[in-house]
């Protein structure tokens, strides 16, 4: 196996491992605040609301923005092999040229995924927090209400 067939699989592994990642944050941005939102509804149903609870629903409400921009955020791309197909024709590229650019494309695009995957790893962990701080203000709100 020559270093362009290698470089080639390791792109393709790349690409598997992204869209896999990105996947992966979606459930748990899903399972977050579902999580969330229970603990904070089971706090607002027990007793009268109080100050810890609306800053709890506040924290949910910016829960469930967050998971919405990381389902938004996962615009991985495609290597796009009809644009460089259309290019070698155009410009008439040989056979060692059209594949030369392919593989260019390939590898762009991998790099492309792994900068946009630290973005929606960022979202990601801030989601996750806002989650945990509206579920334990929810719990601390409901530990209360039980007492000693």
């Amino acid at each position: 196996m020559g270093v362009a067939e290698w470089l080639e699989n390791h792109a393709d592994r790349l690409a598997e491992r992204s869209r896999w990642r990105a996947d992966v944050a979606k459930l748990v941005v899903t399972f977050t605040t579902g999580v969330a939102a229970t603990v904070v509804g089971t706090a607002l149903q027990v007793a009268p609301t109080n100050k810890t609870d609306r800053v709890a629903t506040w924290l949910l409400g910016g829960t469930v923005v967050l998971a919405l921009a990381v389902l938004v955020l996962d615009r991985l791309r495609e290597p796009d092999h009809a644009a460089v197909l259309a290019e070698s024709a155009i410009h008439g590229w040989d056979e060692a040229t059209l594949i030369a650019e392919l593989r260019v494309e390939v590898l762009a695009t991998a790099q492309f995924n792994h900068r946009w995957l630290a973005v929606v790893r960022g979202a990601l962990a801030v989601q996750v927090s806002t989650a945990i701080g509206a579920g334990t203000l929810a719990a601390i709100s409901l530990l209360r209400e039980v007492g000693p």
